[in-house]
């Protein structure tokens, strides 16, 4: 009796336990031979134990760990050189490894970047000492700020003679403000600074900054970079820096490259000086030809000859009038004296005339008269004198031919 009831309680133990066992994966849902569970992968089994296996001993999906050095779906890329850290391609021309921060990395060169030209990634927020914990070894991390440089947006392309606008952009990536950030700038030859000012913005406002000038000696090379104070800069912020440069008329066609910097003064052991490059193309103006317009000459037109006949004026006889008689006298007195008046002009005119010949120069018209008087005397009494002279010798027939000028 008691061995019945031992080989029944035996038998329905291990029916409840084949009950409780099957539906979390036992070999009844695997295959023959395959037990879920037992940390061995068995016919049947995509996997058995671990964090990405279920309790049916099948693949967990997973969504994509960007960073994990694995492309998963949803990636373009995870880790390589030509990456972003948001597993994204960079664009074409970012070469990760030539020291020049480029557009899609976050670093290059630096002690704090990666092979894939992304900044470590720094512990949490406020851990300052004693970090990691654990098992892993831990160790101590202080925060400091940490600046990134680089062009932003497209290369612009401009024309000789013309003005471009160089836009970089300055992160703030690590966990504390930067403090007293500057900027600087060096120009290549053909190229001028349209003014002391570059503007700076961020999410919350827009400034202009004056800059100035300063000598930098690289061995035998000295340049006159220009420095402009942007103060400090919180954590997580981006400033857009816009300077607006010249392109002095005939410079040559090509790509030039401004090296620029970002300094701050309290970097700790990351670096305080960060280097980048950008980039304006310069290509050939565009002539346009505008062929001279063609101007057909003005060809006059003859004038036409008249038709019509000369008109001959025939002048009409003047009519007759009559007057009266005392009119008529009246008209006749007044034309004698006009015809007196200009008779007596006339006579006074040659007198002036004959009397300004002998005025002996004095300007006297009466003066010149009396002379005329004195000559015209003189001239009769010689006349005279002579005329007696003959007369007288015409009746004696004969003598000494002299005759006394007056007989008694």
């Amino acid at each position: 009796m008691n061995k019945s009831i031992t080989i029944s309680i035996i038998f329905a133990a291990l029916l409840i336990g084949v009950a409780f066992y099957a539906p979390f994966g036992g070999s009844s849902a695997l295959g023959a031979g395959a037990v879920c569970g037992n940390d061995i992968v068995e016919p049947g089994e995509a996997c058995d134990g671990g964090a990405n296996c279920t309790t049916g001993c099948t693949l967990k999906t997973p969504a994509p760990a960007c960073g994990n050095d694995i492309v998963e779906a949803g990636e373009q890329c995870d880790g390589s050189s030509d990456c972003t850290t948001g597993c994204t391609l960079k664009p074409s021309g970012a070469v990760c490894g030539n020291d020049i921060v480029e557009a899609g990395e976050q670093c290059d060169g630096s002690s704090d970047c990666t092979t894939g030209c992304t900044l470590v990634v720094p512990p949490p927020t406020g851990c300052t000492s004693n970090c990691g914990g654990g098992g892993g070894g831990g160790g101590s991390f202080n925060p400091r700020p940490r600046l990134t440089l680089a062009q932003s947006g497209p290369v612009p392309s401009v024309l000789s003679g013309s003005v471009a606008v160089a836009h970089a952009i300055l992160k703030n990536v690590g966990q504390l403000t930067a403090a007293d950030v500057q900027y600087t700038m060096s120009l290549p030859a053909g190229f001028s600074f349209q003014s002391l000012t570059t503007v700076v913005t961020n999410s919350t406002s827009t400034r202009t900054i004056f800059g100035h000038d300063f000598s930098l000696v690289s061995g035998s090379i000295i340049t006159m970079p220009r420095l402009w104070k942007l103060g400090d800069q919180l954590s997580d912020e981006n400033r857009d820096l816009y300077t607006t440069l010249v392109v002095a008329p005939g410079t040559p066609t090509g790509t030039y490259t401004i090296p620029v910097t970002a300094h701050l003064s309290n970097s700790g052991f990351f670096p305080s000086e960060v280097k980048g490059e950008l980039k304006v193309i310069v290509g050939n103006p565009v002539v346009t030809y505008t062929p001279p317009q063609y101007t057909p000459p003005v060809t006059k037109k003859p004038t036409p000859k008249s038709t019509q006949k000369p008109v001959v004026v025939v002048a009409k006889p003047a009519p007759e009038v009559c007057i009266s008689a005392e009119e008529y006298a009246r008209l006749t007195a007044t034309s004698t004296f006009a015809l007196a008046s200009s008779t007596n002009s006339t006579n006074s005119g040659l007198l002036a005339a004959v009397g300004g010949l002998f005025d002996l120069g004095t300007g006297s018209t009466c003066f010149g008269l009396i002379i005329l008087l004195l000559i015209i005397l003189a001239l009769v009494i010689i006349a005279r004198l002579l005329y007696h002279y003959f007369e007288g010798e015409g009746e004696n027939g004969e003598g000494d031919g002299q005759m006394p000028l007056i007989q008694e």
